[in-house]
């Protein structure tokens, strides 16, 4: 082991990230676009029957770039190990999470989770392998804290853990990148219309997704469905609420109160359940100060699903409503940003740091890296430049079925969300292709612009997996970082 900081890693991934295998059937759940989705319209393979063991198990972090079930594109989670690694300099031994391959003194751990059993399970299993970790290390010699990067659900088992499952007494300092604290509106959205993109949507999946705990805990914690008055608020900022919380006046309908036939409310109901507690223990623990400290990166600057438009058939919109505040803001792409702010908290908080990037590449985020290093090298004033932060907002697929066009609009914002003008700076966007994960020759867009601060590129890829880059050109100071982001453009066989 390399001398360094005194603590160890542990990253914890998101809802698909883990590598999942069985005896029988091999790996069931990789990288792989189309073996996904081959595997979540066949009930026999990943479905699950209340509390049955089928044989399937964790086997490591998804290291490449893959696609969630939501259509998110993510960039994998070696960049995030290796990137933790160089807190040692060199020589850090990193557990990618395979458990043939285990090594209880890593400096830098991945622990790998079966996502479709829920936060619960998860946090139970964390539990159990960071005790037998911390043990390995305090007889070698070795520093026993944790700190813990938590990617979007990680973040809901890493904070389980801490509150309900002794994970207290180890945490040293916790992270959570863009986790979905009051849920994702795209989890209604695979319930209600399955997985995939226009002719090649399978609707079948939604069915063997109904099956998951997992797939619940990311349903919405507030009254985000539609009256008859119309659409309501895209979520109490900052604040988780109960279907008993009598102090949430708030219009709309519960997600338990649907009527539509692809939700099942008792599911819904368990859910919130089980997070509710989470939720009470850690205020309990928060009250006698055994919380760790934290940062809660959020993506603000990114079209996001932000209410419900229609329940039966289930339509979303991306649009801001007016009564959103601050008005401008967004999300990453898939988690909203006043889902991403913990409970409790408030957007402008310390602990809450506005990330550029979108939801699938935070774990490779400059700025996460960053805190990472600021632990061991603090930055002399502590800021988070929460005033000064600007960022590219961008809409664009991230999932497009053969031959459709790709459509990019970027523009710059600022904390507010509100446009900020760079003078005479100018959006430019390139894309290259990803063959073995090794990038291409990268290829520059043409961009047009309305001028008024919004530009758009637009072309027609191949099928694979590429590379988009958004960055700002010629800004005289206060340029944002570029938005990186990977986008999946699916052959014509790979949807089954």
């Amino acid at each position: 082991m390399a001398t360094g900081p005194p603590f160890f890693v542990v990253v914890v991934p998101g809802f698909g990230g883990s590598v999942l295998a069985s005896e029988q059937d091999g790996v069931v759940w990789d990288s792989a676009l189309g073996s996904v989705v081959r595997r979540l319209v066949d009930p026999d393979i990943l479905g699950l029957s209340s509390g049955v063991p089928d044989g399937v198990v964790p086997a490591g972090l998804i290291t490449s770039t893959h696609v969630t079930p939501w259509m998110t594109v993510v960039h994998g989670y070696d960049a995030l190990l290796g990137g933790a690694a160089t807190l040692w300099g060199s020589g850090a031994a990193i557990d990618r999470g395979d458990p043939a391959r285990r090594d209880d003194r890593a400096d830098v751990v991945g622990f790998a989770y079966d996502f479709r059993r829920g936060v619960e399970q998860a946090a139970m299993r964390l539990a159990v392998d960071i005790e037998a970790r911390v043990a390995a290390r305090r007889a070698a010699g070795l520093a026993t804290r944790v700190v813990t990067v938590a990617h979007s659900m990680g973040g809901l088992v890493a904070r389980a853990w801490i509150a309900r499952f002794g994970g207290h007494e180890h945490c040293e300092r916790l992270f959570t990148l863009g986790t979905p604290f009051l849920g994702s509106l795209k989890a209604l959205d695979v319930l209600a219309n399955g997985i995939g993109t226009g002719r090649l949507r399978r609707r079948g999946a939604a069915a063997v997704l109904a099956s998951w705990p997992g797939t619940f805990d990311l349903v919405p914690r507030w009254r985000c469905l539609p009256t008859a008055a119309g659409p309501v608020s895209p979520a109490p900022r900052g604040r988780a609420t109960r279907s008993d919380d009598k102090s949430d006046t708030s219009p709309g309908r519960w997600p338990r109160e649907a009527t539509a036939s692809w939700l099942d409310a008792r599911q819904v109901s368990q859910a919130a359940v089980r997070l509710g507690e989470v939720d009470d223990a850690w205020a309990e623990l928060e009250s006698h100060g055994g919380v760790p400290p934290w940062r809660a990166m959020v993506g603000i600057a990114h079209g996001t699903p932000q209410h419900v438009v229609s329940i039966d058939p289930l339509v979303l919109s991306d649009a801001r409503p007016p009564w959103l505040d601050p008005s401008g803001l967004a999300g990453d792409g898939t988690v909203a940003w006043s889902s991403a702010v913990p409970p409790g908290c408030a957007f402008s908080d310390p602990c809450v740091w506005p990330a550029s990037g979108r939801h699938g590449a935070l774990p490779a985020a400059p700025e996460v890296l960053a805190a990472l290093h600021g632990l061991v090298a603090p930055h002399p004033s502590g800021d988070r430049g929460f005033e000064q932060w600007v960022g590219i907002r961008t809409d664009m697929p991230e999932v497009l079925e053969p031959g459709q066009p790709f459509r990019l609009q970027a523009s710059v914002v600022g904390h507010d969300g509100s446009l900020v003008d760079l003078g005479g700076a100018v959006v430019v966007v390139t894309v290259r292709a990803l063959t073995d994960e090794v990038p291409g020759i990268p290829v520059r867009l043409e961009c047009t612009t309305d001028g008024g601060g919004s530009w758009e590129a637009k072309a027609v890829l191949d099928p694979g997996f590429h590379e988009v880059t958004a960055a700002v050109s010629g800004a005289a100071h206060r340029s944002p970082p570029a938005v990186v982001q990977r986008v999946a453009v699916a052959a014509e066989n790979a949807f089954p």
